[in-house]
């Protein structure tokens, strides 16, 4: 039986809230006006569990690279909500495939075949030379649990105690239990403590180091090309190589983390086919098991792994499993997507526009960037100082960055974004530097 103080809140909250009400927005669709902006911002911080800074911006649409406030002021995205809208907000075959898809079917569940698992499936396997399956779920932090699970029944396999797994300082691979298990910053591994046991972190780049911490119990190294979170830090290639043979002497999986870096974000289809197996070599140096999410659906939650034929041949019907994973409007977007990022012409761009950008950022001779590293359209300028200054100056300016750390702006754009585009990123951050 509610208590009358439980019984006054709800009666609070009922008298509160509104029945949905709907607008035309003149374009054929609909749009609230239950809240009005500033109503949103206020409810935010009473209704919505509050981990995250939001800010005082309220988006309604975009197009492109640039996204639009309720009052109509607009923004150049330089993140694409995180490495997500790679083909930019709306992306007219997108739009297509969604809306068509929307009217058809969205859910059915993997107790049945869908018409669009296929075909994306297809495409994802043939991208890998190492890849014989892939499992659909729906995020990075899914997709990192899956790799460690499918890691340790293959080193179980080997020994029921081979169960310890080798992650890198500067790395993240998400949020959930097994997933920050393997990241190594403190502010998301301590509030959760104790975490998975057997978790030892090398420094990135130290192959000493990676040596010294691998051995036969080891079930998997997991490892970002390119870490995202920890600064936008490059592996190097002789790293990627000792890896591989390390995993292969002590038959441990190794798994690439490409969630963020990979699907054309660095100008190469996956990350890791910018690292030669040899000098010269067409071969290049592959995971067991590769992860891979956010931009793969265009915004519309999906991830996965890629397996090798060795763990898939380990994984029975019932070890792992999803709800939602793999469904047919999640798979008819990410089948869009694959077929543009993959094109020639869209990679040369990124390789070229990466190249733009970060000879640019260069060229300013700022005293204040100590560095700028990455690949393709996945950019860190490491300051000397704090960005939280320069990050404000851009928003203001009508330019929307992040963080990779407190001294790292992080760039990725939109991949299809211009040329002009670019170099208006180039002049804000100039005049950040001389006025900040």
């Amino acid at each position: 039986m509610l208590s009358s103080l439980r019984v006054s809140r709800v009666a609070t909250k009922i008298g509160v809230i509104n029945p949905c009400r709907f607008a035309s927005n003149g374009l054929g669709g609909m749009t609230q006006t239950e809240y009005s902006a500033e109503d949103l911002m206020k409810a935010d911080n009473d209704l919505i569990l509050g981990l995250y800074g939001r800010g005082s911006l309220v988006f309604t649409h975009g197009k492109g690279s640039t996204l639009y406030t309720h009052d109509k002021k607009k923004y150049l995205d330089c993140f694409s909500g995180v490495a997500v809208t790679s083909l930019g907000h709306s992306h007219p075959a997108w739009v297509e495939a969604v809306q068509d898809q929307a009217s058809k079917l969205c859910h059915l569940s993997n107790y049945f075949h869908n018409e669009w698992g296929i075909p994306i499936a297809k495409r994802l396997v043939d991208s890998c030379n190492f890849a014989d399956k892939v499992f659909f779920c729906n995020t990075g932090a899914e997709a990192a649990e899956g790799a460690l699970k499918m890691a340790r029944k293959v080193s179980k396999s080997v020994h029921p105690e081979k169960t310890d797994v080798v992650a890198f300082k500067g790395s993240f691979h998400g949020r959930t239990m097994g997933a920050v298990s393997v990241t190594s910053k403190e502010i998301y591994r301590m509030p959760f403590t104790p975490l998975m046991s057997g978790i030892e972190f090398a420094k990135m780049n130290d192959i000493d180091d990676v040596k010294r911490l691998i051995n036969d119990r080891t079930s998997a190294i997991v490892i970002e090309p390119i870490q995202g979170e920890g600064g936008i830090n490059p592996a190097s290639i002789e790293l990627m190589r000792t890896l591989r043979d390390l995993c292969d002497k002590h038959e441990a999986s190794l798994i690439f983390d490409e969630v963020q870096c990979g699907l054309g974000r660095t100008g190469h289809l996956w990350a890791h086919h910018a690292y030669p197996l040899t000098d010269g070599s067409e071969q290049v140096v592959e995971p067991d098991i590769m992860t891979f999410a956010k931009p793969i659906a265009g915004g519309i939650p999906m991830g996965g792994l890629l397996l090798s034929k060795h763990v898939a041949s380990k994984i029975q019907k019932g070890d792992h499993g999803t709800t939602f994973g793999g469904g047919p409007l999640a798979c008819r977007a990410a089948t869009v997507v694959f077929d543009e990022i993959s094109k020639p012409s869209m990679l040369k761009h990124v390789k070229d526009s990466g190249d733009f950008l970060m000879n640019s950022i260069k060229a300013l001779n700022s005293d204040k960037v100590v560095a700028v590293r990455g690949k393709g359209m996945l950019i860190g300028i490491e300051l000397s100082v704090p960005v939280g200054p320069y990050l404000k100056f851009a928003q203001e300016k009508g330019f929307l960055m992040i963080s990779a750390g407190d001294n790292v702006i992080r760039l990725a754009p939109p991949l299809v974004m211009t040329r002009e585009e670019q170099e208006s990123i180039v002049e804000v951050l100039a005049k950040a530097f001389k006025e900040v």
